[in-house]
């Protein structure tokens, strides 16, 4: 079951170019509701019967997959791929059903086509966006969410959830009940996350979520801890089952949505796929290690699993509380174009000045962000208002 979320969330990241975030997000709310069901009937077997009636579990699943592909087969392609398709007539019949009729659909299709022509080059490399340095800047706030997240070890306590429960003083038995109340109990809370970056924006989200992610880190390190020197009692199950209500409460606000959102809201579309690749292979390569170090550090020194992550997810979460940017009701051509102005602005410091590779690196700035980003004034020559036929007002 691990394995079959996995591979739907890798496989999400990696269309994200082509998706580009419908408006509704429906994709991604879907991820949230499959999961739920699976934990649901996980963590109660009773429910299902007997062992010869366990086949109602994948196949309850498979059928509730199969009835909301019918349904997302039917929306719209994405306004965004087709006019990088040059399909104009379609894309504002999209962009009428996707974001409503109140909009003006002429500014909608300008904007798509200003992003379409952020960059000359269809594709872009990995190597490429590392090069430039208004996309590398764009990188490192996009791995930063994600180290930050990879860090918070809910896949370790997922994994090894009943261990944790028996050393924090439950039975194997109360550990599957406790999962399956809090699991009833935060279902209502996985449709409202996207809601929230809607209406509060990236920043305050990220800022939400990280409080939680951060206060759950300490409290999980605590609760370690006092089972380590001092053994289990009605004080660690405490603190054992408020670290699971604010695991639950997590998605909720809707932070685990900001690593999808940033690949389409910091990136040009020709780039958009290796970086979703380079993020999906970056995040289980770290997440490998981390899981598979749990048991031999777990053995030896019970807190000293969680130590790493106050350290990592302070500085992580001081670093994007300078430089994430707030990317809400923008358009991505604006974004970009931001960030490019704030990366150009940047001095060099004196320190930079005295090293001659740094000193020649800055020298060449400018022409190493044009090599790839077009400038304002190359984006206004190279925009054909030829391709939006009429006025679409909605």
């Amino acid at each position: 079951m691990d394995i079959i979320n996995q591979i739907q969330i890798t496989t999400f990241a990696t269309l994200a170019d082509t998706i580009n975030v419908m408006n509704n997000h429906t994709l991604i709310t879907h991820f949230g509701v499959e999961p739920t069901t699976a934990r649901f009937s996980v963590g109660s077997p009773n429910v299902l019967g007997k062992t010869n009636t366990w086949f109602i579990f994948p196949l309850f699943v498979m059928i509730s997959s199969c009835f909301n592909f019918c349904i997302t087969a039917r929306l719209p392609e994405s306004p965004k791929w087709l006019v990088r398709q040059n399909r104009m007539e379609e894309a504002a019949r999209a962009t009428e059903f996707y974001h409503g009729h109140d909009c003006s659909i002429e500014e909608k299709l300008s904007s798509f086509i200003k992003e379409k022509n952020l960059t000359i080059e269809d594709r872009i490399s990995l190597r490429q966006v590392l090069e430039n340095d208004t996309l590398r800047e764009a990188l490192k706030v996009l791995f930063s969410v994600s180290l930050f997240l990879i860090f918070d070890s809910a896949s370790v306590q997922g994994t090894y959830t009943v261990l944790l429960h028996q050393r924090a003083g439950f039975t194997v038995q109360e550990a599957m009940n406790i999962n399956l109340i809090l699991t009833v109990a935060f279902f209502p809370t996985k449709f409202i996350g996207t809601y929230i970056i809607d209406a509060l924006g990236r920043r305050p989200v990220m800022a939400i979520g990280g409080i939680i992610i951060y206060a759950k880190t300490w409290l999980m390190l605590a609760t370690q801890t006092i089972i380590y020197f001092f053994g289990s009692s009605a004080l660690t199950r405490i603190m054992f089952i408020s670290v699971q209500c604010l695991a639950e409460a997590i998605p909720a606000t809707g932070v685990t949505s900001l690593g999808i959102l940033f690949i389409t809201e910091l990136f040009p579309p020709s780039a958009r796929t290796s970086v979703a690749q380079a993020m999906m292979l970056g995040s289980i390569g770290l997440a490998f290690p981390i899981s598979s170090s749990f048991p031999i550090v777990y053995s030896f020194f019970t807190p000293g699993f969680f130590m790493p992550p106050i350290i990592t997810q302070f500085l992580l979460g001081t670093y994007l509380f300078r430089y994430m940017p707030e990317t809400r009701a923008r358009a991505v051509c604006d974004i970009i174009e931001a960030m490019d102005q704030e990366v150009a602005s940047r001095t060099a410091s004196v320190l930079e000045e005295k090293i001659p590779l740094i000193r020649d690196r800055a020298s060449t700035f400018a022409t190493k962000r044009n090599s790839i980003l077009n400038t304002s004034r190359t984006r206004a020559l190279t925009f054909d208002h030829n391709l939006i036929q009429g006025k679409y007002n909605c």
